[in-house]
């Protein structure tokens, strides 16, 4: 009989601290709606509470299920559930606040404290409680693993525990770049504000592990992958997130040259939160990581300057290989104590050297684009273009230079220019798309698809920039001209 009381009593037990909280419950609810221990504003007329919006955040502030509960995420931009709500039955609430808890939190306070406020009430009220209880997960866990860093006795290069995961070789080049981008996405979580343009593009076959390793190291809190640059849902993804990755580079290829370029060097980004009632600019605080299979993607069309293309080559040993947490934290120590350290995120003359020339590798060949680099370090005579359109020289000097390295007279042999007529030979420093075909390919009317091309070119071309009016000789004409240089 003994055995069969110990056996009940803790259910006894249970049931009486179950009892126990409900009455503990009962008495709180009582407190803050009969008793009003929020200090709720009475209505001015009749009985109950004002729908007021500084009551509103009273509740929000204080009422027991409420108070604590939501958190301003700096990074993501978003509010948190700390812990768990449980406002109106069985359905607990966590993770981001969105619409259903906004829903949830109206009928809770419709119910308990008899007032009915907008949805968009509650939503501007939540944000503004949330914010005076702002954190920074992501900072925070970059903190706890510089510090762990710095007490290890073997502390690891970064570079070396990323090639254990990514098969990369191990080069000058390889090192300054990933040092230059992981500096860059460390710099972004402590300040977002910061300018970095800089994409990291990874090329090699399919099935390397190029998104698996960005994936894992990122982890699929802080990663995503996007199919536009443009579309709301893609910038949700965007802004909550540490590592944007185009696979295959299928958003890319969607977007114009004008939109990846401001979407590169752009520094905010602008998007609207789920509990917004309109669209905000939000610093951005991702990196842009791209993949493709084709080894000669780039093209002068991209403004490639800023993207750094890393190789990464098939190893079958390398598959199903997984970051290691301790590993994991232990490269971001590293990460981040390498951007203390340097805090430059630019390139030095030698490194964009270095770069420029590993960079030639993966751009498209293009006869015409081609041509036009060739076209504008091909100096010219000075007063050329003052002599009439039928002029010999004028007519065929730049076609024969570019096709024969000189410029031949009639029967084949090189002739020397006349520079008292048509002056020294100088670098070109303004142009037209006209004359380029016109000279280069002796191409009249060149295709609306040609004009482009070439336009695009030239606007992406740092040193130059558009002018509605220069003149060649005599006439006038829209063309662009170097950076610096004037009429």
């Amino acid at each position: 009989m003994n055995n069969g009381n110990n056996k009940a009593q803790p259910y006894t037990n249970a049931g009486y601290s179950q009892a126990l909280t409900q009455e503990l419950t009962d008495l709180t609810a009582i407190r803050e709606t009969e008793q009003n221990s929020l200090n709720l504003d009475q209505k001015a007329k009749g009985d109950g509470y004002a729908p007021v919006l500084n009551n509103l955040r009273k509740i929000l502030e204080r009422d027991t299920r409420l108070a604590g509960k939501l958190k301003y995420n700096e990074f993501t931009n978003e509010i948190d559930i700390s812990n768990s709500i449980n406002l109106n039955g069985a359905t607990r609430l966590d993770g981001v606040a969105d619409d259903a808890l906004i829903k949830e939190i109206r009928l809770y306070i419709a119910q308990k404290y008899k007032i009915d406020f907008k949805k968009s009430d509650i939503a501007d009220v939540m944000e503004v409680v949330a914010r005076s209880n702002q954190y920074n997960p992501l900072r925070s866990f970059l903190l706890d693993c510089e510090q762990e860093y710095s007490h290890l006795a073997d502390q690891k290069d970064p570079f070396d525990i990323l090639r254990y995961y990514l098969n990369v070789k191990d080069n000058q080049y390889n090192r300054i770049i990933f040092d230059l981008f992981f500096r860059g996405a460390v710099a972004k979580v402590f300040d977002p504000s910061i300018k970095f343009d800089f994409v990291l593009d990874l090329t090699g076959e399919q099935g390397v592990g190029k998104t698996q390793f960005f994936e894992q190291l990122f982890t699929d809190q802080y990663f995503t992958t996007v199919d536009t640059l443009t579309e709301k849902d893609d910038k949700a993804r965007m802004v909550r997130n540490w590592c944007v990755f185009d696979d295959e580079m299928i958003a890319t290829r969607k977007a114009s040259f004008q939109v990846l370029k401001r979407f590169v060097t752009d520094r905010k980004i602008e998007f609207r939160p789920p509990y917004a009632s309109s669209d905000r600019r939000l610093m951005k605080n991702f990196v842009f990581v791209r993949a493709t299979n084709q080894p000669d993607y780039l093209n002068d069309l991209t403004g490639e300057r800023r993207f750094l293309v890393a190789e990464v080559f098939k190893d079958n040993s390398y598959r199903g290989r997984k970051w290691s947490e301790q590993d994991r934290r232990a490269f971001w120590g590293a990460m981040v104590t390498a951007w203390r350290a340097n805090q430059t995120l630019t390139l030095s003359d030698s490194q964009e050297h270095l770069i420029n020339t590993v960079r030639e590798r993966y751009k498209v060949i293009d006869d015409e684009l081609e041509a036009l680099e060739r076209y504008l370090s091909t100096p010219y005579p000075e007063r050329m273009y003052f002599a009439p359109i039928n002029d010999s020289l004028r007519r065929t000097y730049i076609y024969e230079m570019m096709n024969n390295g000189a410029y031949l007279n009639g029967n084949g042999e090189e002739a020397k220019i006349d520079t008292a007529k048509y002056g020294e030979l100088v670098p070109r420093e303004k142009m037209s798309i006209a004359l380029f075909f016109k000279e280069v390919f002796l191409i009249d009317k060149p295709t609306p698809q040609q004009n482009a091309k070439i336009r695009l070119a030239m606007r992406g071309k740092h040193a130059w920039e558009y002018k509605r009016n220069i003149k060649f000789g005599r006439t006038p004409t829209s063309g662009f001209q170097k950076v610096g240089e004037s009429e």
